[in-house]
Parts: C-alpha cells; structure tokens; sequence
C-alpha cells in the first residue's frame, strides 16, 4: 500500500519532470527562452521561437545559426500540447497593462535579436585578433631573424674593410645564418609526422612478438633451396645490393654491370631488369611497399618506378648515400653528401642545413619520427625530423678505438640501436640500449657489416654468424651458432622471417646465389 502523501509527492515530481524535460527541448536558439511558438528550421534542425525567427528571416534571409539561405516556407510548426507550454501573459489589443506588456515583449524581441548578433560578431572577431596575433608573432620571429642576419654581415662587412685596408689575405667562407638552399618543415607536415608517430607507437605497443624457438632450446639449420638468381649474369658481374619488399616476395638486385632486376620469389622468375646510361653509376635503392621501388643514380637523379611509370626528380649531382621510405606516409627520406631531404613525390618537403660532416650510414626507427644518423667523423646521432634537431649523441667510447662505423640498424622493439663498427681491436657490434643512454651489449664480430634482426628482437644475424637474447638474464650471448657451408663476407643481403614454429633466413651471396634455410629448435 502506497499512503495518499506519498502518492502525491511522487505524481507531482513526475508532472514537474516532464514539464522541465519538454520545456528544455523547446529552447529557442536566439533568445536562449522557451519558445512559446516553437518552430524547426529544416536546414539547421535548430528551434526558434516563430516571431524572432521570421523577423530575422525578413532582416537577413537567411538561418541565424548556419547562416544558410532561409525562408519562412523551411520552417515547420512544433506542435506543443497546452499543458506543456510555459505559462506566458496573452497578447492584448486594447490600450491597457497587457498591451504594454506587449510593447516590453516587441522590444525585448528586438534586444534579443540585437544580442544574438552581437554574440556572432563578437565570436568572428575573436577569429580575426587570434589570426593576426598568429601573423604577428611570426612577423616578429622572421624581423628578428632578418635583424640578426643584417647585424652579423654587417659585422662581417667591418671585419672585411679592416683586413682589406691592412692588405692581409682574405679568405671568403659561407656568412654565418646562410643556409646553403635549407628549407625548413612546416608546421603542417611536422604535425602529420607527430601523429604517424602516435599512430605507430600505439599499434607497436599491441604487439607483441614472441620468438618461435624457446630460448632453452638449441639452434638448428637446415638448407631448403639453393639456387641462382639470375641465369643471364655475366661471369665476371658482381651482385652489388639486394633487398628485399616488405613480405618478401620480391628481391631488387643491383649488379656491377650498371643492371638493375628485380626477381619474383613466389614465381621463381625475373620480373623486370633494366639498365642505367653508361654516363651514370647505380648509387642506391629502396622498396617503397609491395611493387613499388626508388633507385638513384650517382648524378643525384631519383627514380621512383611502379609497374611500367616512372617519377624522377633531380637533387645535387652527388652520389646519395641512402634512401628511406617513412613506414606510414609517403615520405622519402634521402641522405645525400651532409645534408637530409624529405621528398613526397616531386615536392620537397625539407631540406637540412649542412651536417658537421658527410653523412655515411642512415637508419630509420620503426615509429617513423627518429633517424640513426652516422657521420663520416664517425659521430652517431638520433635525429628528430619533426623537429628538425639531433635529440640525441651517442657516445662510443665503450667499442674502443673506432676506425670506421659502417651500419646502423633499429631493433623492431624500438629500444635498442645496433652499430656495427671496425676498431683497432677487429670489428664490434654495439647494441645500445635508448631508454638507459647506455650500451647494452659489445660483441666481437666478422668484419662484414649485414645485420638482420628477427622482430622479437630475440636473434641478431651478421654475416652467417647469429647472436642470441636472453630475456631471463636480460644478456646477449657470447657463444655464437653459424649458418652451415657460408664462407665470410660473401653475404650480400640477409633477411629473417618469423614463422609459427620456426624462422625462414634467405641469404643473397655475391655470386647472385639465394640461400634459404630453416631455423629450428634442436632436438
């Protein structure tokens, strides 16, 4: 049983909500009021109260919200019960207190409108002053680059008019601020890479690679093809580079002939081959995705080549040291005697004032915002892109004496930085752990600079030699395994394949011979 009370409390509560809930509904857009005479504007979908809106439309001709073309005929009537209308004073037509009321009504109308107005205005111009507060800052920064330049070539100027009227010798460098052609990132692109970055870290982040051989188990090869590349190579054609597509179904070849194929592993056959003018040299290439590939030739030419198009675009007439391709965007990233270009397509995006010196080895971090960067004076750096600044310079000390730094490469863990280097002790491989700024592991290495790292990040190959991770000692192995019947340094290029139960390592020997072997526990 319910007391009479109670019953009441709870039907008045009910009564009071639904008029609140069907009040609010009915707000009108312009005067922020329940609307007496709601209507529905069908190009906005906003309410308005029918007397604003239509002397609006009549001001105006067009929706107060959207500013849309409006018409009365787009307006549609909301049909409101009586018991749901706010209680308002009626109109009156007699010279009395409701008539007046009636004129306080009309004015309040038009104070309504004028502050509706007033609102949009004052929101437009607060766009406008945000704008020219943006314009005006830059102005700022590009007058105090210009007045820092001016007083330096004027300092520059005065130094020179003194040594000239001295009769010294004048040595004629680049003035300081020049900067040789560069041409900086925009904010737009820097925040597209930003957001890449974002992007991929999160999905590296989800996944999580377990290697299929348990690290109590020994290592055992066994060879399952053997086989040469390409029949119509000449005896005395040298295999220069390889490389592999992204899945692995297609291997571009660089031959001593100035020839470039490229090989279809699934078919077994060449798929198209290709020869650069005799005036020219082949300096470097990289796959783009599945059937999409970049070469460059020693006349600082860069060839884009997908099925039967080409795309070209010509930097300096330098070799270029290396070209890679952003793993998210279409951005090429090239490395050419001591400065760094980001390409999309034909348009340059970037282009780096000079390094310190020649940029040797280049390697591109598996997030896509970070660059390993060696220089010929044998300084490694991470480079940020976006930011267009080295964010870190990692000290070598710990390899010895290094005589010459030859290959970067970044785990696909994304914490560790592998360098493989010659010192006056034999050649070492530096695995450096970013996150401690510190190196991880030292391990004495063949002097041949092919790396390949499975993406556990759990097997590291140089050359046919293979280290291994111990995730319980966190320790790289000093005990090494090899892949059988491979003499040194014939290795051109080395791939691993993780597969359910085992790992699939294709070897490409100088003599254009392609090895594939199975990686297995030991029984």
């Amino acid at each position: 049983m319910q007391c009479a009370t109670c019953g009441a409390l709870h039907l008045t509560t009910k009564i009071f909500f639904s008029l609140y809930t069907n009040q609010a509904l009915m707000i009108c857009s312009i005067s922020g009021n329940p609307a007496q005479e709601p209507v529905l504007s069908t190009k906005s979908g906003h309410v308005f109260e029918k007397r604003l809106v239509e002397e609006y439309i009549a001001q105006h001709g067009m929706d107060p919200i959207t500013g849309d073309s409006l018409t009365s005929e787009d307006l549609v009537a909301i049909q409101v019960s009586a018991s749901e209308k706010p209680l308002v004073v009626r109109e009156s037509a007699s010279t009395s207190i409701p008539s007046l009321l009636s004129l306080f009504q009309r004015e309040w109308d038009a104070l309504a409108l004028e502050t509706f107005e007033l609102r949009k205005q004052l929101n437009q111009y607060k766009k406008e002053l945000s704008l020219a507060l943006y314009k005006q800052d830059a102005a700022v920064r590009v007058a105090a680059s210009a007045i820092k330049q001016r007083d330096e070539y004027k300092r520059a100027l005065e130094e020179l008019t003194i040594k000239l009227g001295k009769g010294e010798v004048v040595e004629f460098d680049t003035p300081v601020g020049q900067t040789n052609g560069s041409q900086a990132l925009s904010e737009e692109y820097a925040s597209q890479l930003l957001e890449a970055h974002s992007q991929l870290y999160q999905q590296h982040r989800s996944q999580k690679y377990k290697s299929p051989i348990d690290e109590s188990s020994d290592m055992k090869f066994t060879l399952e093809e053997d086989f040469k590349i390409w029949d119509g190579q000449k005896k005395k054609t040298t295999l220069l580079q390889a490389e592999f597509n992204p899945e692995r179904t297609k291997i571009l070849l660089a031959y001593s002939e100035n020839v470039v194929v490229v090989y279809d592993v699934l078919e077994k056959k060449i798929s198209n081959r290709f020869a650069l003018p005799k005036r020219t040299k082949f300096s470097y290439f990289q796959w783009l995705d599945e059937n999409k590939f970049v070469y460059a030739s020693t006349d600082g030419i860069v060839h884009i080549i997908e099925g039967e198009s080409e795309t070209k675009f010509q930097l300096e007439k330098k070799s270029i040291t290396s070209i890679l391709s952003h793993p998210l965007l279409p951005y090429l990233i090239i490395a050419q005697d001591d400065k760094l270009y980001i390409f999309d397509g034909e348009n340059k995006l970037y282009e780096s004032d000079p390094f310190q010196s020649k940029i040797r080895e280049m390697a591109l971090h598996q997030d896509g915002l970070f660059l390993g960067l060696c220089l010929e004076d044998n300084v490694v750096q991470v480079f940020d892109i976006a930011k267009s600044s080295v964010e870190l310079s990692v000290s070598i000390d710990s390899l010895g004496s290094v005589e010459n730094i030859d290959k970067l490469l970044f785990a696909p863990n994304g914490y560790s930085l592998v360098i493989h280097c010659s010192t006056d002790s034999g050649s070492k491989i530096g695995i450096y752990d970013l996150r401690k700024d510190a190196f991880q592991a030292v391990l004495d290495s063949p002097s041949s600079p092919v790396l390949a790292i499975d993406k556990a990040s759990s097997y590291l190959f140089n050359d046919q030699t293979v280290f291994r991770y111990y995730k319980k000692s966190k320790k790289w192995s000093s005990e090494v395994a090899e892949i059988p019947d491979l003499a040194r340094d014939v290795i051109v290029n080395l791939q691993i394949k993780s597969l359910d139960d085992h790992y699939e390592v294709f070897a490409i020997l100088r003599d254009g011979i392609l090895k594939r072997y199975s990686l297995q526990a030991g029984v």
